[in-house]
C-alpha cells in the first residue's frame, strides 16, 4: 500500500506539469513539436479519450492508495479535475474545453465502477475461501 501512496504522490505534480505546461511536453518529446499534443488514442467528436484514459489511471491509483478515505479522495479527484481544466484559461497555448472537463469526470466515474467491481470480486473470493 505504501508503494501506491508514493506513486500517487509522485503522479500529482506530474499531472499538474503536463496539464499546465504552456504547450505539449509529449509533443516536444515525441514529435519535436511543442505546440501540438499527440493523441494517445483516436479522438472522439464528443469526448477526449486522452483525458478519460489519464483520469482512469490517476483515479484508480488514488482509490486503491486511499481506499479507507474513498469519499475524500473522490472529492479531491473531482476538484483537481475541475481546477486543472479551469487553470488552462490562463496558460498560454492551452484552452479550457468543456469536453475535456466532461472527459476528466467520466474517467473518474469509470474508475469508481472499476474500483467497486474489484471490491465485489474481492469480497466474493473471501467468501469462497471461507467455505473451502
Amino acid at each position: 500500500m505504501y508503494f501506491l501512496k508514493i506513486t500517487f504522490y509522485i503522479s500529482n505534480p506530474i499531472l499538474f506539469l503536463f496539464y499546465l505546461y504552456p504547450g505539449s511536453i509529449l509533443g516536444c518529446i515525441i514529435t519535436n513539436d511543442c505546440d501540438t499534443q499527440p493523441q494517445i488514442l483516436n479522438q472522439s467528436v464528443f469526448l477526449s479519450l486522452n483525458h478519460i484514459l489519464i483520469f482512469i489511471l490517476f483515479s484508480i491509483l488514488g482509490f486503491f492508495a486511499y481506499y479507507k478515505n474513498f469519499k475524500n479522495i473522490l472529492i479531491y479527484l473531482i476538484v483537481i479535475s475541475i481546477f486543472l481544466e479551469l487553470a488552462q484559461i490562463i496558460v498560454p497555448i492551452r484552452t479550457f474545453q468543456v469536453i475535456d472537463l466532461i472527459s476528466n469526470l467520466l474517467g473518474i466515474m469509470i474508475s469508481i465502477v472499476i474500483y467497486k467491481l474489484f471490491n465485489i470480486w474481492k469480497q466474493k473470493n473471501k467468501e469462497i475461501n471461507k467455505i473451502v
